[in-house]
């Protein structure tokens, strides 16, 4: 995958079998792991959405979109 020009929206999913989970508990950590694996640095994701989705235990996931980033205000109020 080649990466956009920074700055980044990060789009992630996280396919977690226990309902208690925190959604936000694996964000850092995997983005950490993509800073690793594509060289950038993660001071340059400026938005990011998240999600998580509860599948059965052995069938979780993570799922991600690196994109230009995207004009997410308008959803704010």
């Amino acid at each position: 995958m080649t990466l956009p020009e920074p700055p980044y929206t990060l789009l992630l999913e996280f396919g977690v079998s226990n309902k208690a989970a925190d959604y936000d508990n694996p964000i850092k950590p995997f983005q950490d792991c993509l800073q690793a694996f594509y060289g950038f640095n993660d001071s340059q994701i400026y938005e990011g959405v998240q999600r998580k989705v509860i599948v059965p235990k052995g069938e979780e996931y993570i799922k991600f979109s690196i994109l230009p980033l995207i004009d997410l205000s308008h959803f704010f109020v």
